[in-house]
């Protein structure tokens, strides 16, 4: 029997069930834009070409199916496209969607996985500062990663050059991290928050889920606080599934969940601001979209 994962809706004071869309594989390297929680219009950048999803880590609630075990993630490496080739179809997409009176306030690195996971990551993000400095683009220069690639200098270089460092932490001990985000390379939540507090101005997201796999206890704990203590991040944002996760079992929590979450943090962050990004309806599609589909 297939599991269909739901979460509750509010309207005229009423709750009933919807299911959870699948986002899509992003096909194409410059991509919507799209309508997102915490960055409003992205314009979207793939380095990663097509599906299936290209990251270190393979968490519970993604929003890509669940990669075999067996998927051999260097072969998919060496399948990507090539910097020179990459560098000119983002320029062709920006161009394009400028052309087409497309607007947008980020550009934004995400995609089919992790933009860490390519190699070419450091030329991308210069070649993207050169690009919105030259055309004049009133537009932030964002990036959603895991930090994957913390032990390249380069890499850490790169990621200094975008106005927006959205870093993940979904838990406070590393138990629960090899849980919840399941990554596939041996990393240390210390570890990862001292690379983040070395890069600087960075805004934590902390995903929070129920179901089959809560990680609500680890979140909400002095463990977490200490190491939000470390990354001395901008800002914690905190968000909820809106489409369909990765694992079966893994469910959204409510807006009053999350609220009290974060009265919890932000108890034990201050002066760190904790801040929710919650909407009933799913992010990541075009604004045009509408959840009622």
């Amino acid at each position: 029997m297939r599991t269909v994962v739901t979460t509750r809706r509010r309207r005229n004071g009423s709750g009933h069930c919807r299911r959870l869309p699948q986002l899509p594989y992003r096909e194409g390297v410059v991509y919507g834009p799209i309508q997102s929680r915490r960055l409003g219009r992205s314009l979207g950048i793939n380095l990663l070409a097509a599906g299936p999803k290209c990251c270190q880590w393979d968490c519970v609630y993604c929003q890509f199916p669940e990669v075999p075990q067996d998927f051999d993630r260097r072969a998919r490496v060496r399948l990507l496209p090539h910097s020179d080739s990459l560098l000119k179809a983002i320029d062709n997409g920006i161009l394009r969607a400028l052309e087409d009176g497309r607007q947008f306030d980020s550009i934004t690195l995400s995609g089919n996985g992790d933009p860490s996971t390519h190699p070419s990551l450091p030329d991308v993000a210069c070649h993207l500062r050169m690009l919105v400095r030259n055309l004049r683009l009133p537009v932030r220069l964002s990036i959603m990663t895991n930090l994957s690639g913390y032990r390249d200098a380069r890499f850490l270089e790169a990621i200094r050059l975008f106005d927006t460092k959205l870093i993940k932490l979904d838990a406070g001990d590393d138990e629960a991290f090899r849980r919840v985000n399941r990554p596939t390379t041996e990393v240390h939540l210390v570890d990862l928050c001292d690379v983040a507090a070395a890069v600087g101005e960075v805004s934590v997201q902390t995903m929070l889920i129920g179901g089959a796999l809560d990680n609500r206890a680890s979140v909400l704990s002095e463990a977490y606080a200490e190491l939000i203590g470390r990354v001395r991040p901008v800002e914690v944002q905190l968000t909820t599934i809106d489409k369909r996760p990765a694992c079966a079992g893994v469910l959204p929590l409510m807006a009053a969940d999350l609220a009290r979450a974060k009265r919890f943090l932000t108890d034990r962050l201050c002066p760190v601001p904790v801040n929710i990004y919650y909407q009933e309806w799913p992010s990541g599609f075009p604004g045009s979209w509408q959840h009622d589909k």
